[in-house]
């Protein structure tokens, strides 16, 4: 991703301390990459709003929490695994379009260890 973003930052949320620490190492050049060790389901509001954000862990209860939409500019976009479908929501005008695409399986978001 930091290959394609051109200005801005790029945060990654991590749950697995041990994996969190290892992007860290490998990414620690780059100094648009910052990785976090913690849970994803909040999002990170510290340094909202966002254009982007993507969720490669599915939801356990098949839905995105809807406060990460809070965290997206207008016109932002998050993509998301959800149940076994890739969910496209854009926030445009402070209202919320969805798309769905289904036929995948992903790993569940978890909550802290």
């Amino acid at each position: 991703m930091s290959e394609i973003v051109l200005e801005g930052e790029i945060y990654g949320l991590e749950i697995i301390q041990k994996l969190a620490v290892k992007s860290s190492a490998i990414l620690s050049e780059n100094k648009i990459v910052k990785i976090f060790n913690k849970e994803g389901s909040e999002g990170l509001p510290k340094f909202a709003p966002y254009d982007r954000i993507l969720i490669s862990a599915s939801s356990a209860d098949m839905r995105i929490p809807m406060n990460l939409t809070e965290q997206l500019k207008d016109n932002g976009i998050i993509v998301a695994a959800v149940g076994q479908s890739i969910v496209q929501l854009k926030k445009q005008n402070g209202k919320i379009q969805k798309k769905e695409f289904p036929g995948f399986a992903f790993i569940p978001l978890r909550k802290g260890e």
